[in-house]
């Protein structure tokens, strides 16, 4: 996640909610005017969060999951790895 400067990490945390909850597959153009990154440009790092969320629980250090993780947000981030099509 370092290789990714944090405005980046901001947008693609912003993309990736919106993905999650609402099943949105699109980043408007008022959202890449404001942050000024394309829905591709988001892409790789989204996945990467994704990525990183769904494989927290077996990881080592699991007590930032521990205190931050809910059932809701399992399910949703879960909901949002099946449903996106991140080609």
């Amino acid at each position: 996640m370092l290789k990714f400067p944090p405005c980046l990490l901001a947008a693609a945390s912003v993309f990736s909610a919106m993905c999650t909850m609402s099943g949105c597959k699109h980043w408007k153009k008022t959202c890449a005017w404001h942050t000024g990154y394309s829905q591709d440009r988001l892409m790789d790092c989204s996945r990467l969060m994704i990525t990183f969320h769904l494989n927290a629980a077996s990881a080592k250090l699991t007590g930032v999951l521990s205190i931050g993780s809910t059932t809701l947000l399992d399910m949703a981030t879960q909901q949002n790895a099946n449903q996106l099509s991140f080609s």
